[in-house]
């Protein structure tokens, strides 16, 4: 956990550095939210080939090409869409927040159900919530920087915190995997807020 943060600090430095530098509220929004959309695009490569490798060593073959392309094809088509400004794809991104908080809680509920699924099947709700930050972050940089930021910052935080309720403090010990995966998504997150803040201040 400690590392997952000095990672977010760390890039919130950066940005800090580059804001002391440049007074231009216009720049530094536009610096903001491009550092976010090249980080998650980064991320992007790096978690998808990672996750891409997994699945076809285990289960392989035709069975894990097809488990690559139900997760890689929509991330593809929605940050194109989010890309080419369809506004839609706002309402695309409120479902998936909406089924991944729905399915934290039922993991509660059903905790040896869940787990059992995710033993059989694979981290499904993670490999989602991977895409979802993705398509989040371009959806941001080119629609609402606001409500993207929020959305990622949500759904970084809700395994966490679903986690906590259900198992206790101690349980953060053992959570370093899911928040270094999700880390990235929450920086952007925050970095997609910073943007929207001084595009508003702009206004104001």
């Amino acid at each position: 956990m400690t590392r997952v943060l000095l990672i977010t600090a760390f890039v919130l430095a950066i940005n800090l550095v580059y804001f002391a530098i440049q007074q231009d509220p216009r720049k530094r929004a536009h610096f903001a939210k491009t550092f976010a959309l090249w980080m998650m695009l980064g991320f992007a490569l790096l978690g998808g080939l990672f996750t891409a490798g997994y699945a076809l060593s285990d289960p392989g073959g035709s069975q894990g090409a097809l488990l690559v392309a139900v997760w890689a094809v929509p991330l593809v088509v929605l940050s194109s869409l989010a890309a080419l400004k369809y506004k839609f794809v706002g309402s695309i991104l409120w479902v998936m927040l909406i089924a991944a908080i729905i399915t934290n809680m039922i993991s509660l509920v059903f905790a040896d159900e869940y787990w059992t699924f995710i033993n059989n099947n694979g981290p499904w709700l993670a490999v989602g919530s991977f895409v979802f930050t993705i398509v989040a972050t371009v959806y941001g940089y080119h629609l609402n920087a606001r409500l993207a930021g929020w959305m990622n910052i949500t759904i970084a935080l809700v395994p966490l915190a679903t986690a906590l309720i259900g198992f206790g403090s101690e349980v953060l010990r053992a959570s370093g995997s899911t928040a270094a995966a999700l880390t990235p998504g929450f920086t952007a997150g925050i970095l997609l807020l910073i943007s929207d803040r001084f595009t508003r201040s702009l206004i104001q």
